[in-house]
């Protein structure tokens, strides 16, 4: 066991002359500084790497006058987004107040096309029974089918199912939509 004192001097020796034996060479010593970053660091890089080449792809599809800068950012971000006028599905929350489902909608498909490789690019929250049919759901399709035509597959989830897929989302955006069931979950497909 070392003791106290003990530690205390040979700490101490090192203020007084260089540790003997060879120093490290510049690839050692970035290997090393490379393995103190930490992997949170480097995904935080390659995350970083991977928006900043898809910005201009996104700048130069048109006017977006309803995203702001930093729902243009969690869209280049994610692989699937939420659009809910729910808050508390997520712990990440971006607020779109004051603007509908529908516009935010129309405006994110022209970003990202639904992924064509998956079972369903598109899920809607099934309505509970004794309600009303969710017209909101049929304006959501409109606008998806008009922009990506038979890309498009969408799949009704249960009350709680939805839920449960849309906390898995890194984000969820919450419009200002005041219809019911104006839920809607996008997985994101390739940028062409």
């Amino acid at each position: 066991m070392i003791k106290l004192n003990d530690l205390a001097r040979k700490t101490a020796s090192f203020r007084k002359k260089a540790p003997e034996g060879r120093y490290l060479n510049l690839k050692e010593i970035i290997c090393l500084g490379g393995a103190g970053l930490g992997v949170s660091f480097i995904c935080n890089l390659i995350n970083m790497y991977v928006t900043i080449g898809q910005m201009p792809l996104i700048y130069d599809m048109g006017d977006f006058g309803t995203l702001h800068a930093t729902i243009i950012y969690l869209v280049a971000c994610v692989g699937g987004l939420v659009l809910t006028p729910v808050y508390d599905i997520c712990d990440n929350v971006i607020r779109a107040d004051g603007h509908g489902g529908a516009e935010l909608l129309e405006a994110i498909i022209k970003l990202i096309p639904p992924d064509t490789y998956a079972e369903w690019n598109v899920a809607y929250m099934q309505h509970c029974k004794g309600d009303k049919y969710p017209a909101i759901t049929d304006t959501y399709t409109e606008i998806l089918k008009e922009e990506e035509g038979e890309a498009v597959k969408i799949k009704r989830l249960e009350r709680f199912d939805f839920y449960e897929q849309a906390k898995k989302s890194r984000f969820v955006l919450a419009t200002g939509e005041g219809a019911l069931y104006a839920n809607v979950i996008i997985k994101k497909g390739v940028v062409k």
